[in-house]
């Protein structure tokens, strides 16, 4: 089960590149490297479930949380592709 979330809330036109790197990394890149890195066992054994949690924020915006929420999003579209 993917569950990661980390957040930092900013207005965007001040939000710190380091801080979006962070959020993005841990709460997407880490659920496409997870779901990744598990597929092929998945695949081959014809069997497998991958559990992604998005928060409400995969479906909604939410201001000052716009890395947090992109990477929420991204969740929800990477299970949907993955799926």
């Amino acid at each position: 089960m993917n569950n990661a979330g980390i957040q930092h809330t900013a207005a965007v036109k001040g939000f710190p590149q380091d801080h979006w790197d962070r959020i993005i990394g841990i709460n997407l890149t880490a659920t496409f490297m997870a779901s990744k890195t598990l597929l092929p066992g998945m695949l081959e054994r014809n069997w497998g479930r991958i559990i992604n949690n998005a928060s409400t924020r995969g479906v909604a915006g939410s201001a000052m949380m716009s890395a947090y929420v992109a990477a929420k999003h991204g969740v929800v579209g990477l299970t949907k592709v993955t799926a």
